[in-house]
Order: C-alpha cells, then structure tokens, then sequence
C-alpha cells in the first residue's frame, strides 16, 4: 500500500472511485443571504453537468441549519445564527454524500448530514473540485450499504393467532 491511497495507487472515497490520479478543475461559489445551500450546490452540480466533486473548502454562516444525525430517520432543525465549521464529502448529479457542522455563540458545535433547508446567513463561500476523469469511473456500490444508514420500514406486525372455530370446541 502507498501512503496516499492504498494498494498500487487505488483512490476510493464513499461516491468516487478513481483508479489512477487525474487533474481537478476547481469552482468557487458565493451564496447569499436566503440561499439554501444544498439546493445551490446541486443546481450548479446540474448545470454545469458535474459528475464528480469533493468539496475542497466552506465558509459562512447559517440562519437555518437542517442536518440528519447518523441513523435517524427524521432531520433536525437549528434556527439562529451558526458559523459553518466545516462542510465536507461528495456531490455529482447523480447525488451527494455531505456532511455539514456549524457552531452557535457558545462555540457549541452540532453536525450531520446536510440536508436542504441550511439557509445562508450572511455568505456562504464553497469551493468544488471537480475531477472530470472520475466522472466515467463512478462504479454502482458492490454492496449495500451498512444496515446503521439504511432507512428501514418498520417490522411487520405478528400474525394474528387464529381464534378457535366453534365446532373445534
């Protein structure tokens, strides 16, 4: 194994997949106040036609910060004024696996999956990169993922026990 990506240079993150290292196009973006920003990281994924990106920097604020803690089904919703910690992981059209932590007043920091409904405060300042040669290299997963990131229905009700017939009696 190398020191940076495992045996005979094999990079692999949650979404990409790269067999060998490519050059990467870096996109700076600036939202403003009201922006969602999940919603303007993937409209811009979409247009520019991006398939493969890792968010290389964030910086800003949230008025709203909507994140989903590891194995809950339901988000959480932060109202106030949070500086963004830090936001990290991939995003493509296809989807996005994004983390976001951002810290109150009291530097108290919370953090999880980031979910549209993180309004920008007063800027957001986010830079993408983007590596094209990843982009046909993106592989179906080849297992499914950990039961812990599974949204899962809830269990079948038992069967009823069968009430005896009269003439059983």
């Amino acid at each position: 194994d190398d020191a940076l990506g495992g045996a005979e240079g094999r990079y692999e993150t949650h979404m990409l997949r790269m067999v060998e290292a490519c050059r990467m196009r870096a996109h700076c973006l600036r939202l403003e106040p009201g922006d969602d920003l999940l919603a303007k990281l993937r409209a811009f994924v979409v247009e520019r036609q991006i398939d493969a990106a890792v968010v290389l920097t964030c910086v800003g604020s949230t008025a709203t910060t909507t994140l989903r803690p590891a194995a809950a089904a339901a988000p959480k919703v932060f109202e106030g004024a949070h500086d963004i910690v830090s936001l990290t992981g991939t995003i493509g059209r296809a989807g996005h696996n994004l983390r976001l932590s951002v810290c109150d007043e009291e530097c108290r920091v919370v953090g999880g999956h980031a979910m549209e409904g993180c309004l920008v405060r007063t800027t957001a300042e986010v830079c993408l990169g983007c590596a094209a040669a990843a982009a046909a290299r993106l592989p179906p997963l080849s297992h499914p993922p950990p039961p812990r990131l599974r949204v899962r229905a809830p269990p079948p009700s038992p069967p009823a026990s069968p009430t005896p017939s009269p003439s059983s009696t």
